[in-house]
């Protein structure tokens, strides 16, 4: 399994289970 595979794997399940998908972004604000 690839690691492209796997991510979207994990953010279907999470989409399915009423958890909101968003954009990634850094931890630190700018």
């Amino acid at each position: 399994m690839l690691t492209s595979e796997l991510r979207a794997k994990f953010l279907d399940y999470f989409s399915k289970n009423s958890h909101e998908v968003v954009d990634s972004s850094p931890l630190i604000p700018a």
